[in-house]
């Protein structure tokens, strides 16, 4: 008889711990990757050219970008911090969302360089802020816009609307640093 009390006692204090834990599943996403800083990606990109043989082309790659950025990379990038990718999974595959998370220094500058770049690839970039201060990126070769928002010293960018308005405090930049 003294079981029966106990057991619901212990379904109880399961079920409300259960419950903050699939509240704090809900605001933060489930894939979240923290990448290298941009410095760090290039050094190993041309680290491991060198030994598979390939500088040559990874010299031809550094030298197509320099072409379309400019000799100093994208203006308002800021290549020493690291570059996030989060988002979720939806059930239907097709209805994943996710944003990648640029680190900056400077947002008009960002801003200048994307237009010039999207000049030269067949694009162009809405200068205006949007209701809720994101910006949208159009590309000729793309079926969808690109939205931007900048946040926290990251451009958050995404090709879903809403995704650039998710509070960026669900978002563990912490864990970026």
């Amino acid at each position: 008889m003294m079981r029966v009390p106990v057991c619901l006692g212990l379904v109880a204090l399961m079920a409300t711990m259960v419950a903050p834990a699939r509240a704090a599943e809900s605001t933060s996403p489930p894939l979240l990757v923290r990448l290298a800083s941009i410095d760090t990606l290039t050094k190993q990109f041309f680290l491991l050219a060198d030994k598979v043989g390939r500088k040559a082309e990874a010299e031809q790659v550094k030298n197509a970008l320099q072409g379309a950025t400019g000799p100093g990379g994208i203006q308002g990038l800021d290549p020493t911090r690291p570059v996030g990718i989060y988002g979720r999974i939806g059930p239907n595959g097709l209805d994943s969302t996710g944003v990648i998370l640029v680190p900056v220094n400077d947002e008009a500058a960002m801003l200048a360089a994307l237009k010039k770049l999207a000049g030269a690839i067949g694009g162009n970039l809405v200068e205006a802020k949007e209701k809720g201060g994101s910006h949208t990126l159009n590309l000729d070769q793309s079926p969808m816009p690109i939205f931007l928002r900048f946040a926290k010293g990251y451009c958050w960018a995404t090709i879903d609307r809403k995704s650039t308005r998710l509070n960026s405090s669900h978002i563990p930049l912490s864990r970026m640093p």
